[in-house]
């Protein structure tokens, strides 16, 4: 019994038979042949007409080699009348037997052909039918004629209704879908690797669409769609790009914030320079370090301080300007970068991220100093304090210390005293900065807990020497000579500078001894003789119980008593890893406790008046 497979809108048996022309004529010289030589032979005489040979193959050789078939019997029935003439058979009785030989073999072969067609016909359409990828055959008029098992898998129960349906007239949403067979269908042209999107029975699916013409023997040209599907395949594909994505987003994303992270945004800030540079526009970055965060983490765990981190991250980003990145440069530092901001634009939005994180509520924050979260912020320009990213961010750091060093939750833009005395030549030699610059960065590289302290001790002298309303040229040789009194630490051993303990009594008498090793170091270049006394008496008394001389009152000279104030200052508010930096109202209590003894005690009062009008009040503004 015959097996039907897929949905065949006519059975196989007949789909591909020859041509109903070819069965006729074929019916037709089978009668007359039969009536010709069984009832009335005479009448035909001896010469049988040649069209009644011709009928037969003229339909039968070429299902097997096309026209040519033809050709090559006609040739052969050449050679045989040839051969039949010269020999002298011709006639009815020949005519005859090469008549019957000819539908005898012809009936046989045609039988033979029709059955191997027949079972070709079937293998093929039950290839089809077991087909993973849908399939459906439309005639050259668009009607459909056939749909395999998958199609009807994928189109559902309504798939009934499209057999036999003109492509034209299916609903429009249909027709969407099959915009490759119209583009066939239109331009006679097969399209290849056409994907299409759909939605079937509340499931998506992605197809890739081939559309084929072929030439069927009988039937005339017929399209063939060929969709195979593949979803899975799609599916596979977008999880893919969501893990290349995500493993993109934790190399240039904080694990725990999700901003990103520092070497992204040193990334961006080089990117920023380059475009900045092009179109001469500035480029500020902006670095904020959590004032006391270590108290929350302390009170409340690390895992209570992540998720106080990340909501601070969370209102961070809101705040952030158009076209900006805000970045976690690790602990509890954040980093902005925003092109096109100067200097002033810079500093008001660094007081919008103050006035941001002391407004924000959160379980225990009275643990902060004045129960509300704030930060220390250092501001820097491109190319007003750097031409490289890793200048900026050096400089911000720098800025964002000092920020922290003038009693934090404050906001510094960078300054440096070396860069403004270097556009001083006029007062300054160039040769005293340049030698300047290499000693700060030496001694700032061995003894990394008190760095920053001699720009900070030159920024206080400075300011102490224009209160007291020196001249231009005392208040440049006091603040080159802050630069210079720790030039003796260079002789020192790295470890006692280092040391996180308090110093023996053996360690503690080496470091009394950097004043003269400063001045023996020096002391060789006449061009810094002036400075001098500066690195020798800077750790004098004015009670005279200081050290190396042990010089007293006006017996130490006025820069130097100035430069006293200022060291001192800042060594009391610097933290330690053995001793806690004291405020600024604690440190303005000792400096009124030592005046007389270990400080000028005229030099202190206008110094701790200048405190109180510059940063005190300041603090409170902030507070406010």
């Amino acid at each position: 019994m015959e097996e039907k497979s897929g949905k065949l809108l006519i059975d196989p048996k007949t789909r591909f038979y020859c041509p109903r022309s070819a069965k006729i004529v074929f019916c037709l010289n089978i009668v007359f042949t039969i009536i010709a030589f069984i009832w009335r032979p005479a009448l035909l005489g001896d010469e049988l007409p040649l069209w009644v040979f011709l009928l037969i193959p003229m339909f039968l050789l070429p299902l097997y080699f096309g026209w040519r078939g033809v050709w090559w019997f006609l040739f052969n029935l050449f050679i045989v009348y040839g051969t039949a003439y010269g020999l002298g058979y011709l006639g009815v009785k020949f005519h005859a037997l090469l008549e019957m030989f000819f539908l005898i073999s012809g009936a046989f072969t045609y039988h033979f052909y029709l059955e191997r067609y027949r079972q070709n016909y079937l293998y093929f359409f039950n290839t089809l039918a077991k087909s993973p990828n849908v399939v459906v055959i439309f005639d050259d008029k668009g009607n459909i004629l056939y749909l395999n098992e998958k199609a009807w898998e994928v189109i559902g129960p309504e798939a009934e209704k499209y057999l036999n349906k003109n492509f034209y007239t299916l609903p429009q949403a249909v027709l969407v879908r099959l915009e490759a067979v119209r583009k066939a269908l239109a331009t006679g042209a097969p399209v290849m690797d056409e994907t299409v999107k759909i939605k079937l029975n509340g499931k998506n699916y992605s197809f890739l669409v081939d559309v084929q013409f072929y030439d069927l023997p009988g039937k005339g040209r017929e399209l063939f769609l060929i969709a195979r599907d593949i979803t899975r395949m799609t599916e596979l594909e977008d999880k893919l790009r969501a893990t290349v994505a995500e493993l993109e987003g934790m190399v240039v994303k904080d694990p725990l914030t999700k901003l990103y992270n520092y070497s992204y945004l040193m990334e961006q800030l080089e990117t920023s320079i380059k475009f900045a540079e092009k179109y001469e526009n500035k480029v500020s970055l902006i670095i904020l370090d959590l004032d006391e965060f270590a108290r929350y983490n302390d009170a409340f765990g690390i895992k209570a301080g992540d998720e106080l981190l990340c909501t601070i991250a969370e209102k961070l980003n809101a705040l952030k300007p158009p076209s900006s990145f805000l970045a976690r440069l690790g602990g509890d530092e954040f980093a902005f970068l925003v092109p096109g901001y100067n200097f002033e634009e810079a500093f008001i939005f660094a007081e919008k991220v103050q006035k941001l994180l002391s407004e924000t509520d959160f379980p225990g924050k009275e643990v902060f100093p004045r129960g509300v979260i704030s930060a220390s912020i250092g501001i820097v320009l491109y190319p007003d304090n750097g031409t490289t990213a890793e200048e900026l961010m050096s400089r911000a750091k720098d800025a964002l210390y000092q920020a922290k060093q003038y009693g934090k939750n404050n906001a510094k833009i960078y300054f440096s005293i070396l860069e403004e005395l270097s556009r001083k030549g006029n007062i300054v030699k160039e040769e005293i900065i340049v030698s300047l610059k290499t000693i700060i960065s030496i001694i700032n590289s061995r003894d990394k807990y008190t760095y920053g302290h001699t720009e900070r001790v030159a920024e206080y002298a400075e300011m102490l020497a224009l209160e007291l309303g020196l001249s231009q040229e005392m208040v440049e040789e006091i603040k080159l000579g802050a630069f210079f009194h720790d030039l003796g630490k260079l002789e020192i051993p790295r470890e006692v500078l280092r040391k996180k303990t308090p110093l023996t009594e053996e360690e503690w008498q080496l470091l009394k001894q950097h004043p003269v090793f400063g001045v023996e170091l020096i002391q060789p270049l006449k061009i810094y003789d002036k400075y001098l006394p500066y690195i020798l008496h800077h750790h004098e008394r004015y009670d005279g119980k200081g050290y190396p001389a042990g010089l007293k009152g006006e017996e130490i000279p006025l820069g130097v008593r100035i430069l006293t104030l200022a060291d001192s200052f800042d060594a009391m508010t610097t933290d330690r890893p053995y001793k806690k930096g004291k405020t600024l109202l604690e440190a303005v209590e000792e400096l009124r406790r030592c005046a007389g003894t270990q400080f000028d005690p005229e030099l202190t009062e206008v110094f701790i008046k200048y405190l109180k009008r510059e940063r005190l009040d300041n603090n409170a503004r902030q507070i406010n």
